[in-house]
């Protein structure tokens, strides 16, 4: 009986522990949130297209850990369930993922353009022009798709990078290499 009484505290002290780790982990993962907002702000400053390809992974590293936040909130809410209490909600969460995508037309399609570009002028490439041409006309218009969030008044510079991009894109699609 005595064993049974002290295995029964050891794992009401390891509960308890258990419990105790888990506010620790929420209260982190809301701190890491809170954190994170000054992040995706920070892209609105980046604008220089002759930085595309550093800014392009910057933008894919925050959307893995967009994606490993929420990963981890799922794993805590599970965590939450098992103590029987309500799983915590991180709109927050959503709302990084959506100030993001913007950003990601822009800045994912402009580097993969320059790539592109890039591998058919050196002969790097050997590609159909209309199926070049196919691909060259999704980048825009995912350019095009970003303009509905970096307007002229309220981005200016990253505007401006977005038309920039554009008319190299037009110069690329009336070039040699797409007739």
């Amino acid at each position: 009986m005595r064993r049974l009484e002290s295995r029964m505290k050891s794992f009401d002290a390891e509960r308890d522990m258990h419990r105790e780790n888990l506010t620790v982990d929420l209260k982190q993962l809301r701190t890491h949130l809170e954190n994170f907002v000054g992040t995706i702000s920070s892209l609105s400053e980046l604008w220089d297209t002759e930085n595309t390809t550093s800014i392009a992974a910057n933008v894919r590293r925050i959307r893995k850990e967009i994606t490993m936040l929420n990963d981890r909130a799922q794993l805590l809410n599970k965590r939450e369930r098992l103590f029987g209490k309500s799983a915590t909600e991180y709109p927050e969460i959503e709302e990084l993922s959506q100030k993001l995508v913007p950003y990601e037309l822009f800045w994912l399609n402009a580097a993969e353009f320059f790539k592109y570009r890039e591998r058919v002028v050196s002969e790097e490439l050997t590609i159909e022009s209309s199926e070049l041409r196919k691909m060259i006309l999704e980048f825009k218009q995912k350019l095009i798709e970003s303009l509905e969030y970096f307007m002229e008044d309220s981005h200016p510079n990253i505007y401006g990078s977005v038309m920039s991009v554009m008319a190299e894109i037009e110069e690329f699609l009336n070039s040699k290499w797409l007739a």
